[in-house]
Parts: structure tokens; sequence; C-alpha cells
């Protein structure tokens, strides 16, 4: 009796492909509190967040944070493309949506492939918020004019009330 090889024994031996199928690809694109590379370039994101709070004190006047009195915060992002099969030089733009819906570009540069396949573009970036309301930013991550991800990044206010203390 002749035994049927399995289809897991076929597949087993079958060599792996040797090239990627498209690209580039997203490897990463988080918002951190900082970035290290260490001396293999290995790089390392500390402290991944996805907002912020920010506490206003008693004494601050009723118009801050506004239109005409904002906050400005700095958010450290880390975004990854690999190569893939992908062209050698490729555009990356983000731009950045609001809580209420206005967009605008703030960065847009050139990069250049190395020839491996895992090759990869590291893009270290302060984002920088004008804040006077409270909701979701959406920075926009675009390659060669295609959407690669959306980063949401959620920023809440909360207003500390003077406490009065009772006399007794």
């Amino acid at each position: 009796m002749v035994k049927k090889a399995s289809a897991r024994t076929k597949t087993a031996k079958q060599p792996l492909p040797q090239k990627a199928d498209g690209g580039p690809f997203l490897a990463s694109a988080v918002f951190c509190d900082n970035t290290i590379t260490d001396k293999d370039q290995i790089i390392t994101a500390i402290r991944i967040v996805d907002g912020c709070i920010i506490n206003i004190g008693p004494g601050a006047p009723e118009d801050f944070p506004s239109k005409d009195h904002p906050i400005g915060i700095s958010q450290a992002a880390l975004i990854i493309l690999k190569r893939g099969d992908s062209k050698d030089k490729v555009s990356v733009r983000l731009e950045i949506e609001d809580p209420k819906g206005k967009r605008a570009q703030f960065f847009s540069q050139e990069f250049e492939f190395q020839p491996p396949l895992n090759a990869s573009i590291t893009i270290r970036i302060n984002v920088e918020f004008q804040i006077y309301n409270k909701g979701f930013f959406f920075i926009d991550v675009f390659c060669d004019d295609q959407r690669m991800t959306r980063m949401p990044y959620n920023v809440d206010i909360r207003r500390e009330s003077v406490v009065i203390p009772k006399k007794t």
C-alpha cells in the first residue's frame, strides 16, 4: 500500500518566496515620549501614548485655552516604512486634522530606500499641536499620495475648580 503525502508535507518542502509582494509597507506609526537607537541600530519607542490630559488650574482665565490663547504641546512620533519591492524613492507626507475637521500638511520629504527588501525609512518627528478644545487629532501618513495609516491622538482638557473651605 502506498501512502499519499499530506498537504502539510508538500507545503513544507516548497521554497519560501524571495520577493515581497508590493510595498512600501508600514511597520510602525506611534506617538511616544522618546526614541532611542542602540549601537546595533535597533530603534526603541519609549512609552507609547495615544493622547494627553491637560489640567487647567483654577486661576486660569475663562478664555484659556481658546483660539486666541491656545496651549502649544509637542508630541514625539515614530514612523517606520519597509521597502518591500517598491521603487527606490518615495515621497512621505504627514497631514494633521484637528477636532473640528480642519486639515493641514505639516511634513513632506522624499526618501531613498536601500537595496534589501527589508530596508526601512525611519521618521522621528515632533508633532506640534495648538490646543484650544478637547477632542481627537488625527495624523495621516501618506506615501506617494497613498494613505498608509491614520494616527489618532486624544486631547482631554480638565479645568480644576476652586475649593473654598467651609468655616466651622
